[in-house]
């Protein structure tokens, strides 16, 4: 089925092949949906990773935080009988929940068992993908990366009886596979913005790949697109990230809830200021965010039986300025962010 945006099916499938080697990690996928909407924050992640006790089974868990004013959310694990996905299909079943792709639309069912938090949405691409790119995040492991920027989001999200109906609200998406181990020497960034006004062209993502610590930049990387099209890419020496501040977690969610006890306190090391600006040439932008709320996923290490990796869910407000080919390049809205920190 093609969209506007090409053929998605043969882009955004699963790649799924359990592939084991203690050296490198086991193999890991997932499917990241985001919904940014005026009254509410939605983030959806169906991943699969194998088991690096028993090599070659994959373990499945699907992620859900959501946010309307008060933050809910699980992570809920299923073992490969609940598990539903074939190699070079986009349509999946995890447990319960099911992700779908049909007339030009990715389709989630999703309803969490032990906390009331039900989504049904239909996410239409509306910009082109970037390309597929690899991450480095330790030698010889490598991520690849595949981004969808720009969705109109439909549907409706209950949230404990809040029911919050969608149109065509802002959304993003993007698909990552690769083998690496959780506890490894790396820590990544990432975010996008999409404006509020729907009539604003402008969409941008930005990431960086480092080392653990955060002090050597392995991969970095501003893409930006213009209404469907990409339209520039600024990478590595051409972009700079300028934090300032902490975020304090505070009483913050955290999923799973026994992740408060493997990683207490309220420090989580992430700036409540982030400006990422990119020059080349002529051509130069600017991306302010000041981050506000944090969820943090805590996942165990696969490298140190008392480790853990926290991946950090972050919404905040950004704004974009600069000119870019001549032309003038301005958009604002509610950014997304995600840190993750050993």
């Amino acid at each position: 089925m093609k969209t506007a945006v090409g053929p998605v099916p043969s882009t955004d499938h699963w790649r799924g092949h359990p592939r084991f080697d203690f050296e490198w990690g086991g193999w890991k996928e997932w499917s990241h949906f985001v919904v940014v909407a005026r009254e509410l924050t939605a983030i959806v992640n169906l991943s699969v990773a194998e088991d690096l006790d028993r090599p070659g089974t994959l373990v499945g868990r699907a992620t859900v935080i959501v946010d309307d004013g008060r933050s809910d959310g699980a992570v809920e694990r299923f073992e490969e009988a609940d598990l539903d996905l074939v190699d070079g299909r986009i349509d999946a079943r995890f447990g319960p929940h099911r992700l779908a792709f049909r007339d030009g639309a990715w389709h989630l069912e999703v309803a969490l068992g032990d906390r009331p938090v039900q989504l049904s949405l239909r996410c239409v691409p509306t910009a082109a993908p970037t390309a597929t790119s690899r991450l480095p995040f330790t030698r010889p492991a490598r991520v690849q990366w595949l981004v969808y920027p720009r969705l109109q989001v439909s549907g409706t999200v209950c949230i404990d009886g809040r029911v919050h109906t969608l149109d065509r609200a802002p959304g993003y998406h993007d698909h990552n596979w690769g083998t690496f181990c959780w506890g490894d020497d790396f820590a990544w960034e990432w975010g996008f913005a999409v404006p509020d006004d729907r009539d604003n062209p402008w969409s941008l993502v930005f990431s960086r790949v480092s080392d653990a610590g955060g002090l050597r930049t392995r991969s970095q990387g501003l893409f930006l697109w213009r209404g469907d099209r990409y339209h520039r890419l600024f990478l590595e020496d051409a972009v700079t990230y300028r934090p300032s501040g902490h975020l304090q977690l505070g009483d913050a969610l955290r999923v799973p809830r026994v992740g408060a006890l493997l990683r207490p306190g309220g420090a989580c090391g992430l700036p409540e200021q982030l400006v990422v600006e990119a020059r080349k040439g002529r051509d130069h932008l600017a991306c302010d965010v000041a981050l506000h709320d944090v969820v943090q996923v805590v996942i165990p290490s696969e490298r140190d039986p008392l480790g853990t990796t926290a991946i950090h869910e972050v919404t905040g407000r950004f704004q974009v300025s600069g000119t870019v080919l001549g032309e003038p390049v301005a958009l604002a809205g509610t950014a997304v962010l995600e840190f993750v920190r050993g």
